[in-house]
């Protein structure tokens, strides 16, 4: 029988749970940060990675970079999938984003024994996926290290010690998630805010132009800021009222009013997109559609239409608009003709610029419910809000200032014309 020395010796000479000074550990740097504007990646990777390297215990090298441009509140199977990090030149090799440090993970050929970041909020904003990805890492015998906690590493024979670094862990997380949740709140809520008071965000929508502002904060203003009102273009305003009178009273489709629109282009300028490398030069079904389904040119200014971030642009559900309480624009179209124009059917008169039957093989005589109709519920229940009174709003659908009883109604109403149809 061996003695206990000789036993001790045989485990070191084949346990990776050695000391420093007889073997290097072997690990990867994951990295992260937003690319939204006032982030700067080309200087918060570098510092993300000088802070892992000081962290580190002796006999420690990094011998793998994994790092993303990107927000740390996206799912996991998104992460890794933006361009924003083409856009940088980020001094720091890169041999893939999170999911590729997954996935090296479970190779036996694996290159590293542990993962550092900076500090656990770099790995995701959200609690569940961090612990998700620490679980995840956890299986394959890897530890997930940060630079601003405690790291405790493995001796033969003893574990590493990690139970108040759990705890403190759990707590940054709960509070890096609380945090980014308030700001995110407060930000929606002055949003909202800026809405009802009439300012538009962005570019100013096909009819109107943009009636600059001085910005209401003396700091701001005196740099030049300027905040945005709408004000009716004196071209484009007369274009979209042919185009509610068109669809209203003669019932064309989105595709037929563009094609008489394209007659005279001189008279109909075609919308210029948010990017001008995108304009086709003339006017398409979609841009039809997306001037008869604004609601702006009621007069309203109005937001949160599109889930632009979370949705990739999806049409929100009308109960998430945000609505100004008054008229804060000149009008270009009532509201009662701005939901007719949603009612009118999509197999409406002249759907095609021909009167000759489409001879395509797959064409089916049915008719669908457009895009256009969610915004039906709302325009209801401004509608009804302003029979009685109130003020159409998006904070009234949630009751502050119209009954649950008129929202049923509306939505009551939405419902049965999309069965009609």
């Amino acid at each position: 029988m061996g003695s206990p020395e000789q036993i001790q010796g045989w485990i070191k000479r084949n346990s990776l749970e050695r000391p420093a000074a007889e073997r290097p550990l072997y690990v990867a740097f994951l990295g992260r940060t937003s690319g939204d504007e006032q982030q700067d990646p080309t200087l918060s990777l570098p510092r993300q990675l000088d802070n892992c390297r000081r962290g580190l215990p002796d006999g420690a090298i990094i011998v793998a970079h994994f790092y993303d441009v990107e927000s740390g509140r996206m799912e996991l199977a998104k992460r890794g999938k933006g361009k924003s990090l083409k856009r940088f030149d980020i001094p720091i090799p890169r041999d893939g984003g999170l999911n590729d440090l997954l996935d090296e993970a479970e190779r036996e050929d694996r290159r590293f024994e542990a993962v550092i970041c900076e500090s656990i909020d770099r790995v995701a904003r959200r609690t569940y996926y961090g612990t998700r990805i620490e679980h995840q890492l956890e299986e394959c015998g890897i530890p997930l290290l940060a630079a601003d906690e405690p790291i405790s590493l493995p001796t033969p024979g003893r574990k590493a010690k990690k139970a108040t670094v759990v705890l403190t862990r759990r707590v940054k997380q709960g509070v890096s998630e609380w945090y980014v949740l308030e700001m995110l709140e407060k930000a929606w809520d002055g949003y909202a805010i800026h809405t009802e008071n009439g300012f538009n965000i962005g570019k100013p929508c096909y009819g109107f132009m943009a009636r600059l502002v001085p910005h209401p904060v003396p700091k701001k203003r005196d740099k030049g800021a300027k905040k945005t009102l709408l004000a009716p273009h004196p071209v484009q305003g007369l274009v979209v009222k042919k185009i509610f009178a068109w669809r209203v009273n003669e019932l064309l489709s989105y595709s037929a009013i563009a094609h008489r629109l394209n007659e005279d282009l001189d008279t109909n300028p075609p919308p210029t997109p948010v990017d001008p490398s995108r304009a086709v030069g003339r006017w398409t079904g979609s841009s039809v559609r997306e001037v008869l389904t604004n609601p702006k040119h009621t007069g309203h200014m109005v937001w949160n239409r599109h889930a632009r971030k979370s949705g990739h642009n999806r049409l929100n559900p009308p109960s998430h608009w945000v609505w100004s309480p008054e008229y804060k624009h000149e009008p270009l179209i009532d509201l009662e003709t701005f939901v007719r124009a949603q009612e009118v059917p999509s197999r409406s008169k002249g759907s095609r610029p021909t009167s000759l039957p489409n001879k395509h093989p797959q064409t089916k005589n049915v008719s669908t419910v457009t895009a256009a109709t969610s915004s039906v519920a709302f325009a209801d229940v401004a509608i009804t809000a302003r029979q009685s009174g109130a003020s159409p709003t998006t904070s009234a659908l949630h009751g502050r200032n119209i009954g649950a009883t008129t929202i049923q109604q509306a939505c009551g109403s939405l419902k049965r014309k999309s069965l009609k149809r």
